[in-house]
């Protein structure tokens, strides 16, 4: 009886943090993307969301089901947690280096010029420090660890949504657009391993 509340107390309290962290995270998309587009160009803009749909289809072959194979399997030990670990390091390298040398393909077939290119190359980082975050992150959820996955969420989105606009600001052109997702990625890595 005791665990069936127990269970409960964490479900219900899961859901809670979850529902908290992505409509906080959708009204501070929604502000941040405002102010930039009252900064930018619709140039910029465009240029920037046509490298970020190959980035999401090379992001997208990363969730092969590793995270819910670590939350699910209860007698993982800390070196299959290691070797894990090791192994999305691998196909974080490995997939952030087929991204780049697919980088001309892209550019050529959009014919956008270098600044694509730039871009795209750019956003190789969110593809490599988005795989390398897949083990500690599961280790957070499997933990139950919803109230810091939600506060951690908020906080980085916020923070990096503030240097984009000042980047913004500071005249830094499309590029602005690149400071959330590239810096939001690298904190969530840095702080998954510390939580």
């Amino acid at each position: 009886m005791e665990e069936t509340k127990n269970v409960k107390k964490t479900l219900l309290s899961g859901m809670l943090y979850n529902a908290m962290a992505k409509y906080s995270l959708l009204i501070v998309n929604i502000i941040i993307t405002a102010i930039l587009a009252r900064i930018l160009t619709p140039e910029q803009f465009g240029t920037v969301a046509v490298a970020t749909v190959f980035m999401s289809f090379f992001t997208s072959l990363t969730t092969v089901g590793i995270s819910p194979a670590i939350v699910q399997n209860k007698e993982l030990t800390e070196e299959d947690y290691r070797g894990l670990n090791t192994a999305t390091w691998i196909v974080a390298l490995v997939l952030s280096g087929l991204f780049i040398l697919s980088v001309p393909v892209f550019s050529k077939f959009f014919d956008y010029g270098r600044e694509l290119e730039i871009v795209l190359y750019l956003l190789s980082l969110c593809i490599f420090f988005s795989v390398a975050a897949i083990v500690p992150n599961a280790l957070l959820l499997k933990a139950k660890s919803f109230k810091v996955i939600a506060i951690r969420s908020v906080v980085v989105q916020v923070l990096t949504g503030i240097g984009a606009v000042i980047y913004a600001l500071c005249g830094g052109g499309m590029y602005a657009l690149l400071v959330n997702p590239i810096l939001g990625n690298f904190f969530i890595l840095i702080i998954n391993y510390f939580c």
